[in-house]
């Protein structure tokens, strides 16, 4: 016969008469292994937004009780030879670590489970993930949007030559390129440099969250760069767009189809997130080399 392991969630019921209720920790129970495990959040931030009149201190005392309890039960492994069924978790539940009453936390249905892998650490933190990760505060992650990319451009420029600010005083370089096709048509590119023909960088960035989302931004840039197609001919502009990519992999396969799209007019050039320091190299070995 297999190991199993036996789980209940710790419950916070704001509202009994709503039925509003919040899982806030949960209690894992290894009978072979002799072991019990309180997990439970570190921040409550979010449920404190959510209900701003929760009593933090009062719940983080209960926290701190049931675990400091668990720790002392780990201690007795002649505790776990009764755990053969549910029923008895929940009377052990409520003898030793909550009593069930009408206070505002509950531990929930005790459910029994097989115990897939001997790492009981792995379960731990799957169980964690799977009930507690919404009270994880964000982590900062920067933001792969179009700035980015032209940021990336730029600072691959500066960090080679001491001279790049000269460039942009020449206006061999230049910030915010227009072109005017009729009054109301006028096309602003970030930056723009020349060497012989003049290259307009557009950056764009497919980081986005839905596959949608992404077609949707490089059809917009098919139709500009369609529409400036006669001028750059006449004109000797050459449209080079920077790319980025989504971070998620599902979205992968939108990326390619947006890329198909972006190169079907004529003098688009595209260069990708990996390939943006070796064009800024490029570019000021041309300006540089036409001075």
């Amino acid at each position: 016969m297999k190991d199993i392991f036996l789980h209940s969630v710790l419950q916070y019921h704001h509202s009994q008469v709503l039925g509003e209720v919040l899982n806030v920790g949960v209690l894992l129970i290894f009978p072979t292994q002799k072991r019990l495990a309180f997990l439970y959040p570190e921040y409550l931030f979010r449920l404190k937004t959510a209900y701003p009149h929760l009593p933090e201190r009062v719940i983080r005392t209960y926290f701190k009780g049931i675990n400091r309890r668990v720790e002392q039960l780990n201690q007795q492994p002649e505790i776990f030879a009764n755990f053969i069924n549910a029923n008895y978790a929940i009377q052990f539940i409520a003898s030793e670590l909550l009593p069930e009453d009408s206070s505002a936390l509950q531990f929930g249905k005790v459910n029994t489970a097989l115990l897939y892998t001997e790492d009981l650490e792995k379960i731990e933190k799957q169980y964690h993930h799977t009930y507690l990760s919404l009270y994880e505060p964000y982590q900062e992650v920067e933001k792969k949007d179009d700035a980015f990319l032209l940021k990336q451009y730029k600072d691959g420029l500066f960090r080679r030559s001491e001279s790049v600010q000269r460039l942009f005083d020449e206006k061999r370089i230049q910030n915010d390129f227009v072109i005017n096709v009729t009054e109301e048509e006028v096309f602003k590119f970030d930056l723009a440099w020349q060497n012989g023909s003049t290259n307009l960088v557009t950056p764009l960035s497919f980081d986005l969250q839905r596959k949608e989302s992404i077609i949707r931004k490089a059809t917009f840039q098919f139709g500009k760069f369609t529409l400036l197609e006669e001028i750059a001919l006449q004109n000797n502009y050459q449209f080079d767009v920077l790319v980025g990519k989504p971070r998620k992999s599902e979205l992968f396969k939108y990326y390619d189809k947006a890329l198909d799209i972006l190169q079907r007019p004529k003098r688009v050039a595209i260069i990708e997130e990996e390939g943006i320091d070796r064009y800024s190299a490029k570019t000021l070995q041309a300006l540089f080399f036409h001075a």
